[in-house]
């Protein structure tokens, strides 16, 4: 079986300037990767990052810093404006979160 895994789409991964520049070429790569992985019948996966708020899920970085990162439920942690995500399973690694097509 072969899939396409879009990991990390996400606002809080284009926050810094110098990669918001480049949000839009990204996810039209991304999109373009989606439709041709859909048009030859391959599975294609989101895969995107989540941390809660009560430091279970955080890095030893940000345990480090005392700083956390990308809440679920936060505008930081949705898929970029214009990827191409509808009906697309989505995975979020370390949780129990997996919402996929029925």
């Amino acid at each position: 079986m072969i899939a396409v895994l879009i990991i990390d789409m996400q606002n809080a991964f284009f926050e810094d300037p110098a990669l918001e520049d480049q949000r839009e070429a990204v996810t039209a790569a991304c999109n373009r990767l989606i439709a041709a992985a859909s048009d030859s019948s391959a599975n294609v996966l989101l895969v995107k990052t989540e941390h809660e708020k009560d430091k279970s899920t955080w890095t030893l970085n940000m345990l480090d810093d005392d700083q956390g990162f990308i809440f679920r439920g936060t505008q930081q942690a949705e898929s970029v404006a214009g990827l191409a995500t509808e009906s697309l399973p989505q995975l979020v690694p370390g949780t129990a979160l997996f919402s996929g097509r029925t």
